[in-house]
């Protein structure tokens, strides 16, 4: 081989390692994760915990955005499982920020005997639509094909996210094609749980209030492209005769402008199309509490969901 080949080979791989490198330390921007890991609010005791788990392992998976962590109830199975996608705006967060609600979120519910999996995505700028529901489709497909090991019943998997989360819940339960890609249909989803969710991008378009950030939003999720904010809406895909599951969906009282009218038309385009929905307003909370205060004991919001997963 030639010097000249030789080099060139080198200078490709050093060009590839630091553009995974940039990619892992923006993901880590975008991932702020506290220091002490895994103490929230709520103890360990009554769970079992999995951290960082891989539920996708391919040439391009990611180190950090292809986990997930599990919170199982100790000593029991065949228990329900709820998937939990976090918000962010479809461009940060993680499912271990801050003083990790979604891990305390976990624990409560596992205390209560449902399973639970918290779930990373790859996120935009640097990812677009469509590949965050991609992502979530192959979590759910690790879970479907895994979790009776941990104890958790398959067949009573539900699919659950606030926000950016929310609108992923949403897109996962209702357009098939995500699920179809894993080689799994909406018929294996047990049900919906989309909690302060965006259902209709045009609707985020009309408000005054946040308009320039929801641009900016839009922007990077969807590269100013308008036929994929519409393929991007839940509320694009309730068509009769599908095997969408059932969903329940909750906002606050409180929330930010549009959510509420988008969950009441999307709850509502659901039933007139034939298909089980129940909702839920939390009258004094807003888009933060919506998932903050869902840790609290005997919380109404929390109580809702337990009903609805133990069906």
């Amino acid at each position: 081989m030639s010097k000249r080949r030789v080099l060139l080979l080198v200078m490709a791989l050093s060009l590839s390692l630091s553009l995974k490198s940039l990619a892992t330390e923006w993901n880590k921007k975008q991932s702020p994760r506290p220091k002490w890991r895994a103490h929230g609010l709520i103890t360990q005791e009554g769970v079992k915990q999995y951290i960082d788990l891989a539920y996708y392992t391919g040439p391009d998976a990611d180190p950090l955005k292809h986990k997930l962590d599990l919170y199982l109830p100790a000593g029991k199975s065949n228990f329900p499982v709820v998937m939990f996608i976090h918000g962010g705006g479809w461009d940060q967060g993680d499912k271990r920020v801050t003083t990790d609600p979604y891990g305390d979120i976990g624990r409560r519910l596992a205390k209560k005997g449902a399973g639970v999996v918290t779930i990373n995505y790859r996120l935009a700028p640097q990812f677009k639509y469509p590949t965050h529901v991609q992502d979530v489709a192959r979590a759910f497909a690790w879970i479907h094909k895994n979790i009776a090991s941990y104890g958790g019943d398959p067949e009573r998997i539900f699919v659950m996210g606030h926000s950016a989360g929310g609108h992923l819940t949403a897109l996962l339960a209702t357009d098939e094609r995500w699920l179809e890609e894993q080689g799994l249909g909406l018929k294996d989803l047990r049900g919906a749980i989309p909690v302060s969710g965006v259902f209709d991008f045009k609707a985020l378009e009309k408000t005054d209030k946040l308009s320039k950030a929801n641009s900016i939003m839009m922007d990077r999720f969807f590269s100013k492209d308008p036929e994929k904010m519409r393929d991007g809406a839940p509320i694009n895909h309730l068509q009769p005769g599908k095997d969408i599951p059932p969903f329940l969906i909750l906002w606050g009282g409180l929330d930010l402008p549009t959510l509420p009218s988008q969950a009441k038309a999307f709850a509502k385009k659901l039933k007139d199309n034939g298909y089980s929905v129940s909702t839920m307003q939390c009258d004094l909370r807003n888009h933060y509490t919506m998932i903050v205060d869902l840790r609290n004991v005997g919380d109404k919001e929390q109580e809702a969901i337990l009903n609805f997963v133990a069906r």
